[in-house]
């Protein structure tokens, strides 16, 4: 199930950022911004009172951006990041929906790919360890 996070939620969030070996790798301090920022989203998937994994989407002029994904570890590969994309597109509304990941990060570029993303440009050293970001896009519909 999904709802919308709330500011209770976000410390749990650093933590599995600060576990997280790929991705974004935000901050409390960067979850706290987008929390507040007036286009964005923020989505989280629950079973009861366990928080599962979460989501951040922001409304841009063409679509939405697709700007953190992260699903608990001891949750990943049992359908809580198919659960997210769900809702994301659910929100984006047809939309089309922007997103960039590290080059190295194989499972969720499958995941992305199983959603209909494409690749459509490569960002080389992108990242502050010197890693690629990978540009992919979903079409509206």
């Amino acid at each position: 199930m999904l709802r919308a996070a709330s500011e209770a939620d976000l410390g749990e969030f650093a933590r599995w950022e600060e576990a997280n070996s790929s991705g974004a790798l935000w901050s409390l301090s960067d979850l706290q911004q987008e929390f507040t920022h007036p286009s964005s989203t923020m989505l989280v998937a629950v079973d009861g009172a366990a928080l599962l994994g979460y989501a951040v989407i922001r409304e841009m002029p063409d679509g939405f951006e697709l700007l953190n994904i992260l699903v608990r570890s001891d949750r990943r590969r049992l359908g809580t990041g198919g659960t997210l994309m769900q809702g994301i597109h659910e929100r984006a509304g047809g939309q089309s929906v922007y997103l960039e990941l590290r080059a190295s990060n194989e499972a969720a570029a499958a995941l992305y790919e199983g959603y209909g993303y494409m690749q459509v440009g490569l960002r080389e050293r992108y990242y502050s360890d010197g890693e690629d970001a990978v540009l992919l896009m979903r079409l509206a519909e």
